[in-house]
Formats: structure tokens, C-alpha cells, sequence
């Protein structure tokens, strides 16, 4: 065989081989886990008037969790609108005298003292115009958040709060739902060393729950090797997958296939 027809030959081959024998997919086993779960709670005080939603419902984002008694909060916005509106007036009114003062110091009708007045009665009145948007704003600022929502969509794992509970933001807040996010969850395995480098960010992935197939992708790999007896080093890489409206629950067993 001449050396232009062997050089061909051992081309052919290793496309051939390419073909029959692509790079196979590694399959790794590890289990479920919640994806955003947090503790839900509230910076106000009061009392807990209504409760909307039970472990294991669904919630859209926005929608009521529970809500506290409620009268105090709107009466607080209806006091310091009205405190707000007349330091408004006040401020105003200050500001004119200021004016009218001004022009009479210009045409030397006035001495330097009774402006300093008016203007030192400005600055205060200023002062307490500031404080009273401020103490309004507060106000509704706790009315907003005597009604508790879910951040997102969401699914609750834990209710622990119940109409009647007093609930005091001088103490440390007591978690009030245990919630996750509804639409995704992660699926946490361990890989080799040697894989590091092949699993980056945003990589895809596919993950195999009770035969149901999902598609993920890499959303985190660890820096730090998981604890093990064995001596082969392997490190926690988490697979965020969209769950397809199912319900699936922490803890399951999963495959994640990675090319």
C-alpha cells in the first residue's frame, strides 16, 4: 500500500472510530434538595389575623401568606399623613415669612436678629416636615408588611403560625413559613477530581427522577472536597433542573447524566 493511500486509510479509520465510539456520558447518583429555600417572617409586631396557606400548597409569587390584624397599621398612615400635611403647611407658611422678612431687612426696615429668626424658624420647620414623611412612610411600611407574600413562586414546607399568635419585632423573628422555590429544584451528586474542569457553570445536564427525565444545568460546584472515608477526593456540584409542574420532594434519589 503506498504511503498516500495508507495515510488515507488511518484517516478513514479515526473518523470512523470518532463515529462509532462518540465521548460517552457520565451518569453520577445523588439526591434532591430545595432550591431557595428560606424562612419567611415579618419586621412588624402584632397579632395574626388570617393564615392562607398550609404546608405542601402552592404559592404564586405576591400572594398572601397570612395577615396580621391590621386596623392599628391603617390608622398610623391616616395619623401621619395628616401630622405630614400640616408640617407641608407649616414649612410653607415659614418659608413666606422668611420672603417677607427678607424684603423688609433689605429696605433696612429690620434688624439682623429678626431675620435670623425667621430663617432659624425655617430650618426647624424644615426639619420637622422631613420627620414627619419619614414617620409616614414607616407607617406604611409596616401596613405593607403586616400582610406577608411569598417572594416567589413557591411551595411551603413548614407553617408555623396560627391565628392569634402574637408576633413581636423586638425579639428575633420567628420564622413564621418554610418555603422553596416551586418551579425548580437541585439535584446534588459528587464528581471526581478529574471533572472539575469539564463542568462549568450553566453546563447541561439531564436528570433522572423515578424514570422522569428533566432537563438542568450545573448551577454550582464546590471548592471544597465532600468528607468521605474513601481516599479518592470527589467534590459537591448541585444540578438546578425545571420541574414541569411535578411534585417531587427532597431527599429523593436522582441520576444526573453529563456529557
Amino acid at each position: 500500500m503506498k504511503r498516500r493511500e495508507r495515510n488515507t486509510f488511518i484517516a478513514l479509520l479515526f473518523v470512523s472510530l470518532l463515529l462509532i465510539n462518540p465521548l460517552q456520558a457520565a451518569e453520577f447518583k445523588g439526591s434532591l434538595a430545595w432550591s431557595k429555600r428560606v424562612a419567611i417572617s415579618t419586621p412588624v409586631s402584632g397579632v395574626i389575623s388570617e393564615v392562607y396557606a398550609n404546608a405542601g400548597d402552592k404559592v404564586p409569587s405576591g400572594d398572601k401568606l397570612l395577615r396580621l390584624e391590621d386596623e392599628v397599621f391603617k390608622a398610623n398612615v391616616a395619623s401621619t399623613y395628616t401630622a405630614s400635611q400640616n408640617r407641608i403647611a407649616e414649612y410653607e407658611e415659614a418659608r413666606r415669612e422668611v420672603d417677607r422678612m427678607q424684603e423688609l431687612y433689605d429696605r433696612t426696615m429690620l434688624s439682623d436678629h429678626d431675620l435670623q429668626i425667621a430663617k432659624n424658624n425655617l430650618i426647624k420647620a424644615k426639619a420637622l416636615k422631613a420627620q414627619a414623611a419619614a414617620n409616614h412612610k414607616q407607617a406604611r411600611h409596616d401596613l405593607k408588611y403586616s400582610t406577608v407574600r411569598a417572594p416567589f413562586d413557591a411551595v411551603v414546607l413548614e407553617r408555623r403560625a396560627q391565628p392569634g399568635q402574637v408576633i413581636s419585632s423586638r425579639l428575633k423573628p420567628e420564622p413564621l413559613f418554610v418555603i422553596a422555590e416551586a418551579n425548580h429544584m437541585l439535584a446534588r451528586i459528587h464528581v471526581p477530581e478529574t471533572w472539575l474542569d469539564k463542568l462549568g457553570k450553566d453546563k447541561p445536564a439531564e436528570v433522572v427522577v423515578n424514570g422522569t427525565s428533566y432537563t438542568g444545568k450545573v448551577l454550582a460546584v464546590g471548592l471544597e472536597p465532600a468528607k468521605s472515608e474513601s481516599s479518592d477526593s470527589s467534590f459537591p456540584v448541585d444540578i438546578q433542573f425545571d420541574l414541569k409542574d411535578q411534585m417531587l420532594r427532597a431527599g429523593q434519589q436522582a441520576t444526573v447524566v453529563i456529557q
